[in-house]
């Protein structure tokens, strides 16, 4: 991407702040140009999202709670589970690798202190960004005239789930001629049936388990809510949640890969400024590292967590694992990915231009972003690649169980 492609992009990107489009690289902005990209950055950092989870009491809310923050329901800070409704006021719950991220546990609705009537002004339903409403059996009149209120008064999203699918099809296996596939369509259309009053475009269903978010139906939920928040708030949202499948890891992939032209721009715009040097991308690299290994989830403490659940040292689990993103990173660990995209002689052949800018920027420029681009696409399909090592050695553990 040369610099009047990337200054294009920013142009078009219509989620940038102004500044960022109103880029005019080149032409004495450079230190503009840097400043906005990086508080667009943190911005993407900082992005929040409330995230309210509702419906008929006993569906499984605090479980789903806590799986999609990670969590078992005996881990410390979980969200309270039991048979009976144990949600008696709004609770909330930070994710545990973004606090920016919130999840409202609900009362149940329709249950003698939560009647559907009134209920959004109980919960205070204005600071949710969108609702999950969850039955674990049919969707009743309570959940429907939920819908039509977020829908219709709040003009807010929500997401029909229906939970314990793997106990519905469990019980459904004592049945001659069971067939798996049969079965989840069947409930997908008696779901559906059930939403015949919603809009057309809101007539969707969600089949989940909360013990096993790999299967069924929850990648496409994961995928759908992150296409609705915007790019800022499906970027925090998407990386803050567990890598439950291969699908899931791949929409990460995609969600930083879109941003690398953000990081690859800052470095563009210090080759215009004389005297930079080539440890600008060195730093600009080292701190996105770190930031694509926590989302992943191949940072140390995440790895430490997972092999205390699988009952596993962390050598065992960090073997077979290549990417960069799988060591601690330090200098010398961007050095190292560097040197593969980048000799020292072409380093120091950019270091003298840059004493010089004004006769080589634009190559230097061209340069920059060449050598973050594939640098930071190195780590990502590689960090991808062993992100799912680790997630399938999570699935063989809990097989092993049974």
């Amino acid at each position: 991407m040369d610099p009047e492609i990337l200054r294009k992009k920013c142009e078009e990107d219509l989620s940038a702040c102004e500044a960022i489009a109103k880029l005019n690289i080149g032409e004495g902005q450079e230190a503009q140009t840097i400043k906005a990209i990086q508080e667009y950055l943190e911005k993407m950092k900082n992005a929040t999202v409330n995230v309210a989870v509702t419906g008929t009491s006993g569906a499984g809310k605090s479980t789903f709670i806590n799986a999609i923050r990670g969590l078992s329901d005996d881990d410390e800070g979980a969200a309270v589970t039991g048979e009976v409704e144990t949600t008696t006021v709004p609770c909330e719950y930070k994710n545990p690798k973004n606090e920016n991220i919130t999840i409202w546990d609900l009362p149940g609705t329709g249950t003698p202190k939560f009647q559907a009537s009134g209920y959004l002004k109980k919960v205070n339903a204005n600071r949710y960004d969108f609702f999950i409403i969850m039955a674990s059996n049919r969707f009743t009149e309570n959940d429907l005239n939920l819908a039509k209120a977020i829908h219709e008064e709040m003009k807010k999203k929500f997401y029909f789930v229906r939970s314990k699918i793997d106990q519905a099809l469990e019980s459904a296996k004592r049945r001659k001629n069971y067939n798996e596939e049969e079965k989840l369509c069947e409930i997908r259309k008696d779901c559906l049936s059930k939403l015949s009053g919603i809009k057309k475009e809101f007539e969707a269903v969600y089949l989940i388990s909360s013990y096993h978010l790999d299967k069924f139906d929850f990648a496409k939920l994961q995928e759908d809510i992150g296409k609705c928040l915007g790019k800022e708030r499906s970027y925090a949202f998407l990386n803050a949640l567990p890598n439950s499948s291969a699908s899931a890891i791949d929409q990460k992939k995609k969600a930083m890969q879109d941003n690398i032209w953000r990081v690859a721009a800052a470095c563009i715009a210090m080759s215009y400024i004389p005297g930079a040097s080539f440890g600008y991308e060195k730093s600009r690299l080292l701190s996105t590292f770190i930031e694509y290994q926590q989302h992943y989830g191949l940072d140390p403490g995440s790895l430490a967590r997972v092999a205390e659940l699988i009952k596993k040292p962390v050598s065992d689990l960090k073997s077979g694992l290549y990417s960069p993103l799988s060591k601690t990173i330090t200098a010398d660990v961007v050095e190292e990915v560097m040197n593969r995209h980048c000799s020292s002689g072409d380093r120091l052949t950019m270091n003298i231009f840059r004493c010089i800018p004004f006769l080589f920027a634009s190559a230097l420029a061209q340069a920059s972003n060449q050598i973050i681009y594939d640098c930071l696409n190195d780590v990502l399909e590689s960090g991808a690649e062993d992100a799912n090592k680790v997630m399938n050695k999570i699935i063989e553990a809990e097989k092993a169980k049974i």
